[in-house]
């Protein structure tokens, strides 16, 4: 109903300038109802309705910056213990909420090579990726099993622990950038 009538598939910048000009002289009214109207009501829309909201959702039900880790009791725990917690939930969040880990999950080496290569480069940036999601897979397996476990019972099992525990978080802090959607 308010279409502007002769609009240009494609053009210059200048041609589309030219014809913008044309078409606020000769249409006015079409102009304003089509193309002013419009814009300010997103604006409106997004400022005064979207964006509140979202605040208010953020605040009140979904805290997207809180960890919850299930495996630590409620009560106080050592900020070493929650700092690996947290991390590992992260990846478990990840992995079984986000869906991005599952599709990686079930692909072979070769098929992740194949999604990410492209003819006019080189595959060393693919087979890197390749290599970085086999790294993800194999941390979330360990801490799969490894959250199951019980806790070592004399020292040296406990020193053993936490050097593993410190090295598969180094491991997992390396490719923390393959963790986002």
């Amino acid at each position: 109903m308010f279409e502007i009538p002769n609009m240009p598939l494609s053009g210059t910048f200048e041609e589309w300038d030219a014809w913008e000009d044309a078409a606020k002289r000769k249409h006015p009214l079409r102009w304003f109802f089509g193309r002013t109207v419009p814009l300010h009501f997103r604006r409106w829309w997004r400022d005064w309705i979207h964006e509140p909201w979202y605040w208010l959702k953020c605040r009140a039900w979904h805290r997207y910056n809180v960890v919850v880790c299930c495996d630590l009791p409620v009560t106080w725990n050592d900020r070493d213990d929650l700092l690996l917690h947290a991390s590992f939930q992260i990846l478990k969040d990840f992995a079984e909420k986000e869906g991005e880990l599952g599709h990686h999950m079930s692909a072979t080496r070769e098929q992740i090579i194949e999604w990410y290569s492209m003819p006019e480069l080189d595959n060393s940036h693919a087979v890197k990726r390749a290599d970085d999601w086999a790294e993800v897979r194999s941390l979330y397996d360990w801490w799969e099993v490894r959250r199951k476990e019980d806790t070592p019972i004399g020292m040296d099992e406990e020193v053993a622990q936490a050097d593993k525990d410190s090295e598969m978080l180094c491991r997992l802090a390396k490719v923390r950038g393959y963790l986002w959607t």
